[in-house]
């Protein structure tokens, strides 16, 4: 199933892309955002192996 593309002048919602994986991984990183969450911190060399 395709993925629509969404815009708005605020938002913009699509895919993930290669290059958005440095600030995604800041961002599962953080440990005032993960302390909230259900996960722990994630490395670039396991998110390869998945």
């Amino acid at each position: 199933m395709p993925f629509t593309v969404l815009e708005t002048e605020r938002l913009l919602l699509r895919r993930f892309t290669e290059s958005d994986l440095p600030l995604f991984m800041a961002y599962r990183n953080d440990p005032e955002i993960a302390r909230y969450q259900g996960w722990e911190g994630i490395s670039e060399a396991v998110e390869e192996t998945q």
